[in-house]
């Protein structure tokens, strides 16, 4: 063989690098070096390559007795690189085409494996067992989408483990078994997470936006698409609990300062009598709500119940209380309506006042011992002992009415203790005013108030009698003059009418029966017709007193009656009398009188008796009362005792008064008969 030997090849058209057209062989031991590049087109045998650049390879690079490659930049393989030993590489490898790498493969750099085109890029990983069932892995790149995954061969097929989204996102084929893990994205799960060891236990996403949670292989707990959680049952309410076989379904709060026991904290549910339960369990706490922000209601160990305020009044079980002026409690049902005008309404006002307010056209009722006993019906009476108002005999229903079956039913007890000479009262009240609370003054006359006294007559009620207290007067200020009429019905009649009157006249008071007027200016006024005007009856036949007369020094006289006679007494004892005189002139002073015999003016002519006139009667002047011709004064209207001026108030007199002065005379004149007649003896006998 030639030998050639040049110190270098140049490209003498200085077009490229150097051609060996026909290859180059160098002997053992000797190398090619050179700055430039190198292209060969055929095969390339060598012991050994060092190349500081790039290494282009468009076929296939084999190495049959090498044990390592070391390549310092970025090598490229276009083709197939089977390496039967190791690769180290420092800045990485691509691999294009197929390459099967048997042994330990270092790459400091990246490793690219790049399909071609129109294929899946794969890594493959196996283990050499010498048959064709052997475990293998790989990771595919399909040329489809821009999913990685991961796969495994065995029993003669692939099988996806794990799918690696570019969305950062990762499906597994397979149950996930780590003792940790961190999700940093989404963990998509087909059904259930599920307890490793305890499979009836699980987390469950059965449908779409629903979880639940499995104790036991049942249902626990739902969590919907809406928001609602039920336990033991699916939520028809934002929290929906469900205890099965009638138990109790109750949520159980504690806290680290009431312990954790059963008996601890505050228990809210249903019990198994289908009844509410509020339980706080804690001793001497209180259940408090809350709105706004503010408490509103509070029951307190003791049961009693505050709303409004957060301090009950003690031995209130129910307190309300309002920060504004008025506190209300409203009632209303089905038939009322539920606006502020329906229903009833308790309250206190702004004046503090407390108020029952029924809103509807019926009753307020008030019950004890479960049996009505008053009520307020719609028309505003109050009815003790009745549900239904009676109409009295005028047409009217009173406003307050009491009716019972007993006198212990149907009577009135008005009583005052005081320390002191104070009464009970009962009052009635008049002006005449058309308002309430007016005060326009009444008139003479006006009727002030009464009461009626009724019965029944089978049909309905008739009154039998009644008191009515009138004016009697011109009122003005602070004067109000009165009086009392009592009425009665008579037999055959359904009305009453006035018997009697009672008034004040200045310093006394009057009564009159059977009139209305005052008969001159007595204190009792009667009238009858035909009729006895006074009578008076004791059962007793011996001396008894029917009526007494007195003054300021005592009894002064009376009128008497025994089995068969009256006897008109006046005063008369010794030891009532001083200064006696005998009367000396007893036929003188009565020869002053003037009898007379006369016919009262009102009974007419025809009609006479004998009389005196009581201005002429001086002998006696105390049998005579009045003066002559005097008649009423202005001053005797004002102090009641007349009704007008110029009325004559006649003379009286008491004739008995004259028997001491006609027994004076009547002795004179007997001393004088019998003188006579012992002189007219005397000359007889002489």
């Amino acid at each position: 063989m030639s030998k050639v030997q040049v110190d270098k090849v140049v490209n003498l058209s200085d077009d490229g690098a150097p051609q060996l057209t026909y290859g180059a062989e160098l002997p053992v031991g000797y190398g090619l070096t050179g700055a430039g590049g190198l292209n060969i087109t055929g095969v390339v045998t060598a012991a050994s390559a060092v190349f500081s650049g790039n290494v282009t390879i468009g076929g296939t690079l084999t190495y049959e007795d090498v044990t390592n490659i070391d390549v310092v930049g970025v090598s490229t393989f276009a083709g197939r690189m089977n390496v039967n030993s190791t690769i180290n590489a420092n800045e990485g490898i691509n691999i294009t085409g197929v390459s099967t790498m048997v042994g330990n493969q270092s790459v400091t750099g990246s490793l690219t494996v790049q399909g071609s085109e129109g294929n899946s890029g794969i890594l493959q990983i196996f283990s050499d067992e010498g048959d064709d069932n052997e475990d293998k892995y790989r990771f595919l790149k399909s040329s489809g989408n821009h999913n990685l995954v991961l796969q495994n061969y065995t029993g003669g097929s692939w099988t996806t483990n794990v799918t690696f989204g570019n969305d950062e996102s990762a499906a597994f084929g397979g149950a996930i078994s780590a003792t940790t893990g961190t999700f940093t994205g989404d963990v998509d799960i087909a059904d259930k997470i599920i307890h490793t060891g305890d499979t009836n236990t699980a987390i469950r996403f059965p449908s779409a936006d629903t979880i639940t949670a499995e104790t036991g292989g049942s249902e626990r707990v739902r969590l919907t698409s809406d928001g609602k959680v039920g336990i033991n049952q699916t939520p028809t309410r934002e929290l929906s609990i469900h205890s099965p076989d009638n138990n109790n379904s109750q949520i159980h709060f504690t806290n680290d300062d009431t312990g954790e026991t059963a008996s601890d904290g505050i228990v809210i549910g249903l019990d198994g009598n289908e009844d509410l339960i509020v339980n706080n369990q804690e001793s001497s706490k209180n259940i408090k709500v809350f709105n706004g922000g503010s408490e509103r209601v509070r029951l307190t160990s003791a049961g009693d119940v505050g709303i409004g305020t957060n301090s009950p009044a003690s031995g209130a079980d129910l307190h309300l209380h309002a920060e504004s002026t008025a506190v209300r409690m409203q009632f209303t049902n089905s038939n009322t309506g539920v606006s502020d005008s329906d229903g009833v309404r308790l309250m206190i006002d702004s004046s503090n006042n407390f108020e029952i307010l029924q809103r509807e056209d019926a009753n307020i009722e008030f019950f004890t011992d479960n049996s009505e006993r008053m009520r307020l019906d719609g028309d505003g009476r109050l009815l003790i002992g009745a549900t239904a108002a009676r109409t009295e005999s005028n047409g009217l229903a009173s406003p307050l009415q009491i009716e019972g079956t007993s006198t212990a039913t149907s009577s009135v007890i008005i009583a005052r203790n005081s320390n002191n000479a104070s009464s009970s009262q009962l009052i009635f009240q008049k002006s005449r005013g058309t308002s309430v609370g007016s005060n326009t003054v009444i008139q003479s006359g006006d009727a002030v108030g009464t009461i009626i006294f009724e019965g029944s007559d089978g049909t309905n009620t008739d009154p039998l009698a009644q008191i009515i207290g009138a004016c009697d007067g011109t009122p003005g200020n602070n004067d109000m003059p009165g009086r009392l009429v009592f009425g009665t019905t008579a037999d055959g009649s359904a009305s009453p009418s006035e018997t009697m009157r009672l008034m004040r006249s200045g310093s006394h008071g009057n009564m009159y029966l059977n009139t209305t007027s005052q008969v001159e200016t007595s204190v009792f006024s009667v009238s009858s017709n035909g009729s006895a005007t006074i009578g008076s009856k004791v059962t007793a036949d011996n001396t008894q007193t029917h009526i007494i007369f007195a003054n300021g020094n005592g009894n002064v006289g009376n009128i008497t009656t025994n089995g068969s006679a009256t006897s008109y007494n006046t005063s008369s004892d010794y030891r009532l009398k001083e200064n006696a005189a005998a009367i000396s002139d007893g036929i003188t002073r009565l020869k002053t009188l003037k009898p007379y015999r006369f016919n009262w003016k009102s009974v007419g002519v025809g009609t006479t008796v004998d009389g005196f006139f009581a201005h002429e009667v001086t002998a006696v002047p105390e049998a005579i009362t009045g003066t002559k011709d005097l008649v009423t004064t202005s001053s005797d209207v004002s102090a009641g005792i007349a009704t007008a001026v110029g009325i004559p108030i006649y003379q009286g007199i008491d004739q008995s008064k004259l028997v001491p002065l006609l027994t004076a005379a009547l002795q004179e004149a007997v001393t004088k008969i019998e003188t006579l007649e012992t002189k007219v003896a005397a000359l007889e006998s002489s």
